[in-house]
């Protein structure tokens, strides 16, 4: 990534409220909202993929050039919340 400061949203971390991979807990129009404002921001849902999940970690696609990135859930039975649990790893 170049030394050059960022001027644009960098991160966005937390809980939307909507699934982006099923039909689990969405409204057509707030995801639709939420995809067109990643895109003209040039952001990456790196948590869009993970099934019934509500809590989203998107960041800025400079930050992911040439990157590799994983997901892990945990919580997954959901006995120390009512939300799972999603981390990413990037290489």
């Amino acid at each position: 990534m170049p030394t050059q400061r960022l001027r644009q949203v960098v991160a966005r971390i937390g809980d939307l409220n909507i699934t982006f991979s099923d039909g689990e807990y969405f409204t057509k129009e707030g995801r639709s909202l939420l995809m067109d404002n990643f895109n003209k921001n040039k952001l990456i849902n790196l948590t869009a993929e993970v099934p019934k999940n509500v809590d989203h970690i998107i960041l800025s696609g400079l930050l992911l050039e040439q990157k590799s990135i994983n997901w892990l859930i945990w919580n997954g039975t959901k006995i120390l919340s009512d939300h799972i649990g999603v981390m990413i790893e990037i290489k």
